[in-house]
């Protein structure tokens, strides 16, 4: 299994690299027409030409150094590595020598036993109208959630002040009240795009129902107040601010609705959820504790790729301070390193075509392509004619700034959902109740958006499923164990009335498939999935508690069955049918290690 996912920038970075090569070229032509002004150096006093002069040469660089930034965000998109730290963990970890839990790893323990992901829950009045409007809303992942929530708020707004502008320009029979109001909604159009722009990408705040409302009747205001206070204000250029404004409302509704249509083509049905656990009756006589640190030096010989798991719950002592609980008490619940999914591909123009959710992504990004195009050609008339001498069309220039703004705007947040990756890992728990031990062993499937390299990026929970085999093979080992720590003469444990027939018996099976060797015989190393695989020869009856006044019953579990031994397998995805030495301690690892977990020093690459 791939621990780095594909570069899901690929197709991203040739816009950014469009982007970036037309506006290095239009920087190398204002720069040029900066050159063919004949504007000797006179620092006693100012000219015309030298104005001009440093009119251009200060775009030009300006534009260049625009350019070289799109290429420097093109080199960090390059690859997506994934670290030790890489994504950020589902619930705050403990360290390998402490102990405790965390909320988020008991929300996480909730949701494994029940087998079902929480619908969220819709706290504004947009959220829920888009949850009726939409399937599947509810279940989608709180940034894709927010980033739909967003396009759709300033969507309304963006079209609410376009049409009010419209109606305030048609009313309006003097001039300059026209160009009053649409400096008036220019510069709510700014604040509604430069607002978005300015949170995070991953992130957004979408204005609530109230901000909306605010913002119309602001809007409406400035609508009614615009003829009476038109007179007193100097005539301005015909129709100036009048394209400058339709243009930024008009190309922030496009993008909105692009963004909107993007987002939209992102969700997905949820998948099936379930999960798979297992319980047992322990007879053992030693420590307690003991099993803790077999449990330990076995959750490291299955880290993925050597990569120590994430752990988030781990009991300081298993010696129950209530007698009523009997001899242990405590939970376990360990992470292992999330991977790509062996079904991740990489982003290409072939996947674009045919995927709708790429395929709005690309538009979305070439629609902000354009608009910089067009903010460069416009920029260009003007240099040409502040370098001839003449005088420039600022409207020009201005319609510029508004375009190549709304379409960066647009390449940011298609950004967002460009970098959605997916994620499979392994999450194990372990509670001790009295003489019962459950395990539960679950498939997780989690995403991230915006993902960037070196920094932990929040991963959402979308997806679980139960892995049956994994949960039997760790409470057989778990028997096994706790049968090796036993004394000569066993102390007899105390096991509820409800299912205790079968608990006694099934433990005995369990202790009778590891006595029954002969004395000299040579024991096997046992791991959940070969000790899995004898406990399916030995034992007839299936090990399975049905206490449910102490656990209850999980949603969604899969029902007990006898394990195969040709179907058992390990907790992680990790080949251990053939090992290796660590060449500095000597410790056995794993094949595909890239750490020892003895002593955490790199190992060689296998030739």
């Amino acid at each position: 299994m791939p621990l780095d996912p594909p570069n899901p920038y690929r197709v991203e970075n040739q816009f950014l690299l469009l982007r970036g090569l037309v506006l290095l070229t239009a920087g190398v032509a204002v720069l040029w027409l900066a050159r063919a002004i004949d504007a000797p150096l006179n620092f006693t006093s100012a000219s015309a030409s030298q104005g001009r002069f440093v009119l251009l040469a200060t775009g030009g660089v300006l534009l260049v150094l625009l350019g070289i930034w799109e290429f420097a965000r093109i080199t960090r998109q390059l690859h997506a590595d994934i670290g030790p730290e890489q994504p950020a963990s589902l619930a705050p970890e403990i360290a390998s020598h402490q102990h405790g839990t965390s909320e988020a790893a008991l929300q996480l323990s909730e949701i494994m036993r029940k087998g079902a992901l929480p619908a969220a829950k819709m706290s504004s009045d947009l959220a829920r109208l888009i949850s009726a409007l939409t399937a599947h809303f509810k279940h989608v992942p709180l940034p894709l959630r927010d980033f739909v929530q967003t396009r759709v708020a300033n969507l309304i707004a963006a079209l609410g002040l376009l049409l009010l502008f419209g109606i305030t320009w048609y009313f309006s029979e003097q001039r300059a009240a026209q160009e009053l109001a649409a400096m008036f909604y220019l510069a709510l159009g700014a604040a509604l795009v430069l607002r978005t722009y300015a949170q995070s990408a991953a992130r957004p705040i979408a204005l609530g129902p109230f901000g909306l409302v605010a913002l119309l009747a602001v809007a409406l205001l400035g609508t009614l107040l615009a003829p009476q206070l038109g007179d007193p204000w100097p005539a301005l250029p015909p129709q100036a601010l009048t394209l400058v404004a339709t243009a930024m409302l008009a190309t922030a509704a496009t993008a909105e609705l692009l963004g909107l249509i993007s987002g939209l083509a992102q969700i997905d049905p949820p998948p099936p959820a379930s999960t798979a656990s297992e319980q047992i009756a322990l007879h053992i006589g030693a420590d307690p504790n003991r099993l803790l640190q077999e449990i330990d030096r076995e959750l490291r010989r299955h880290w993925s790729a050597g990569i120590p798991n994430r752990r988030y719950q781990w009991p300081a002592s298993m010696v129950a301070a209530d007698a009523a609980l009997g001899t242990f008490v405590g939970s376990i619940l360990e992470e292992s390193q999330p991977v790509a999914p062996p079904t991740a591909r990489a982003t290409t123009w072939a996947r674009c075509l045919t995927l709708p959710r790429f395929t709005w992504l690309a538009a979305f990004d070439g629609f902000g392509l354009m608009l910089t195009v067009l903010a460069v050609a416009l920029w260009l008339s003007v240099g040409r004619d502040v370098a001839n001498g003449g005088a420039p069309d600022w409207v020009y220039a201005a319609m510029g700034v508004i375009l190549f703004v709304v379409g960066g705007y647009a390449l940011r947040q298609a950004h967002v959902l460009w970098g959605r990756l997916e994620f499979e890992s392994t999450v194990l728990a372990i509670d001790f109740a009295g003489t019962l031990a459950r395990t539960c062993v679950v498939r997780l499937r989690s995403e991230v958006f915006a993902f960037r390299n070196g920094r932990p990026t929040s991963r959402m929970l979308t997806g679980l499923s139960g892995d049956s085999v994994a949960a039997r093979a760790w409470a057989l080992w778990l028997a096994e164990r706790a049968a090796r720590a036993a004394t000569a003469t066993p102390v007899p444990t105390s096991v509820p009335s409800s299912g205790s027939s079968s608990l006694s018996s099934s433990a005995s099976d369990a202790d009778a498939a590891t006595t029954s060797m002969p004395a000299n015989a040579p024991r096997e190393t046992m791991t959940p999935a070969t000790y899995a695989a004898h406990a399916a020869q030995a034992a007839a009856t299936v090990m399975v508690a049905t206490d449910a006044a102490r656990f209850g019953t999980a949603a969604g579990s899969v029902p007990a069955a006898t394990p195969d031994p040709l179907s058992a397998t390990q907790i992680e995805p990790t080949d251990l049918r053939h090992e290796r030495r660590c060449p500095r301690c000597g410790a056995t690892v794993a094949i595909g290690a890239n750490l020892c977990q003895g002593c955490g020093s790199t190992l060689p690459a296998l030739a």
